[in-house]
């Protein structure tokens, strides 16, 4: 997982927006501190899924998002939130509801638990940004 994580970092821009997606303790925010690290950011990379959002900075300004808490909100989501996403590289887990109103363009990776030791990734993409992606 880290080492995918640090393979994307490196692939990513300012305004690119990844969705982690999986089951509780599959690795989603293992593979956000990951990439977080790919970005160069020194600082703790934590679980932001009390606070919704942190951000970080590296190489790049790096958003971190959990949406769990917000999936069964009626009325809010990760918009109302004041992200800087069109100036930042950001990672939302549990995002996969709220993708396409943050940005028409992302990359979603689900991840599987397949025993205590492994994981699976599927990756898919939303929009020309994604389409020569090679990992």
């Amino acid at each position: 997982m880290q080492q995918f994580g640090l393979k994307l970092a490196a692939n990513l821009q300012i305004g690119d927006l990844i969705i982690l997606e999986g089951p509780l303790g599959a690795g989603k925010t293992r593979l956000a501190q990951s990439i977080g690290k790919g970005l160069l950011v020194k600082s703790e990379i934590t679980s932001p899924t009390f606070v919704i959002a942190k951000n970080y900075l590296g190489r790049t300004p790096f958003i971190h998002a959990d949406a769990y808490r917000l999936l069964d909100s009626p009325t809010g989501g990760l918009q109302d939130l004041d992200l800087d996403i069109e100036n930042s590289i950001t990672v939302v887990e549990w995002g996969k509801n709220f993708a396409k109103q943050l940005n028409d363009q992302y990359l979603l990776i689900t991840i599987s638990i397949v025993d205590d030791s492994k994981r699976q990734l599927a990756i898919s993409s939303v929009g020309e940004r994604w389409k020569n992606l090679n990992l």
